[in-house]
């Protein structure tokens, strides 16, 4: 996703494409290149924005026992309720994984 236009890039034999402002179109993209693997979402403002369209199936979570201070909160301002079922937990010494379906 991004704001402005940019032509493909392609650094270690992956090509990155970019789709201006429509997050649905760029979803679709990314399903239809992945074939049958998996699509992940990074960031705050775009994993909210495709929970709000309701574009996301899955939602993993790794805690570690550090604290940044900054960025972009990945669930404030969802402003709705949604239901997610456990599907994975496993947990180590210093990091926790949480893998949860979205209950639709």
């Amino acid at each position: 996703m991004t704001h402005e236009a940019h032509e493909p890039v392609e650094i270690d034999g992956i090509t990155y494409r970019f789709v201006v402002n429509d997050i649905k179109q760029a979803v679709e993209a990314a399903k239809a290149s992945a074939g049958d693997k998996s699509v992940a979402l990074l960031g705050g403002s775009i994993s909210r924005q495709c929970l709000k369209l309701g574009l996301v199936d899955e939602i993993v979570l790794d805690v570690v026992p550090l604290l940044l201070g900054d960025g972009i909160s990945l669930f404030g301002g969802l402003g709705e309720c949604m239901k997610l079922e456990r599907v994975e937990t496993s947990a180590f010494a210093s990091e926790t994984h949480l893998r949860y379906r979205v209950v639709k």
